[in-house]
C-alpha cells in the first residue's frame, strides 16, 4: 500500500536577532561589542571550529596588576617595603639599624623643607664612613625639580652634586682629588623614597657604596617596584652597590608624600569650583 508523500510545510523557527548575532560572532571569532581594531584574534589550528578563537581578557596578562595599581593616583602606589614579603634577594629589610634611622630623619627633615617650598617632599643624605667607623654626612638636599626648572633636580642628584663638588672628586668611594692621596671609604646615600632609573644609575657611576631608601614608588622606582634594574641589566663594568637596603622609616616617608598629593589635589578642586 503506497502511501502519499506529505506535503505539510514545516513553520520556520523563530530566532531572535540578539541569537543570530551571537552565533555569527561565535563562528568568526568576534568578541560583541568590541571595535574592528580591538577585535585581537589569534589562528588556531586548522579543523578545529570556526578558525579562531578569541585572545584572553587583558586582565588576565602578567603585567595587568601592576599596571592598574600603576594607574592610581601617586599617593596611593607609596608602600611600607618592610610590610611586604617577596621581596628581591638584594634587599634588606632589617629595621634595627640604629644609625640608619638617625639619617633617615635627616632626610625627612629634608623632606619637609621641600614640602613647605611646594615641591614633591623627598629628601636624601650622603654618609662617609671611614675605615675606622667614623661616619660624616658629605652632603644633605631635597627634590627641587619645579623651583629650578630642572627635571633632573632630583634629591639623589642634588646630594650627589654637592658632595662631588665638596670633594673636588666625582668619585665618592674615596676621599682626596688625586689618585695618589685618595683614601677608600665607604659612602652610603639615604632616601626617603626609592630612587627612580636615572638616580639609581647616577649611584653607581658615582661610585656610591651603599643605599638606604624609605617608602616604595610603584610607579617610578627602579629597585624592585616599577622596575627591577639591578637583576635585570647588566651589571656595572667597573663598581656596583655592595648593599641596598629598603623600608627605613617607610610609613614616614609615605605619609607625607600622601599628604602634599592630598593637599595639591584639594587645591585643584578648589580652583575648579572658582
Amino acid at each position: 500500500m503506497a502511501f502519499a508523500p506529505s506535503l505539510a510545510v514545516r513553520a520556520p523557527q523563530r530566532v531572535s536577532l540578539t541569537t543570530l548575532l551571537r552565533t555569527i560572532t561565535a563562528r568568526a571569532g568576534f568578541i560583541p561589542g568590541w571595535p574592528r581594531w580591538k577585535r585581537r584574534l589569534r589562528q588556531i589550528p586548522a579543523g578545529t571550529r570556526g578558525g579562531r578563537v578569541r585572545c584572553p581578557p587583558r586582565r588576565f596578562s602578567a603585567g595587568w596588576a601592576q599596571e592598574q595599581q600603576r594607574q592610581q593616583p601617586i599617593d596611593k602606589c607609596l608602600t611600607d617595603v618592610s610590610a611586604t614579603t617577596a621581596l628581591p634577594r638584594w634587599v634588606c629589610c632589617d629595621s634595627s639599624g640604629v644609625q640608619d634611622v638617625l639619617y633617615m630623619q635627616q632626610a625627612l627633615h629634608m623632606a619637609r623643607e621641600a614640602f613647605d617650598c611646594g615641591e614633591v617632599p623627598v629628601g636624601a643624605v650622603l654618609v662617609a664612613v671611614s675605615e675606622g667607623g667614623v661616619a660624616t654626612v658629605l652632603a644633605a638636599a631635597r627634590n627641587g625639580v619645579e623651583g629650578r626648572h630642572d627635571a633632573t633636580a632630583h634629591a639623589e642628584m642634588e646630594c650627589i652634586r654637592s658632595a662631588c663638588a665638596q670633594l673636588g672628586n666625582w668619585r665618592l668611594n674615596r676621599r682626596g682629588s688625586a689618585a695618589a692621596d685618595a683614601v677608600p671609604w665607604r659612602t652610603i646615600l639615604y632616601s626617603t623614597l626609592e630612587p627612580c632609573a636615572m638616580c639609581l644609575s647616577a649611584l653607581q657611576l658615582a661610585r656610591v657604596t651603599e643605599l638606604v631608601y624609605g617608602a616604595r614608588d610603584m610607579r617610578l622606582g627602579a629597585v624592585e617596584s616599577y622596575m627591577r634594574l639591578l637583576q635585570h641589566a647588566p651589571p656595572h663594568p667597573f663598581h656596583k652597590l655592595e648593599r641596598v637596603r629598603g623600608g627605613v622609616l617607610a610609613a614616614e616617608s609615605a605619609a607625607l608624600l600622601r599628604g602634599f598629593f592630598r593637599q595639591r589635589r584639594r587645591a585643584s578642586i578648589a580652583e575648579m569650583d572658582i
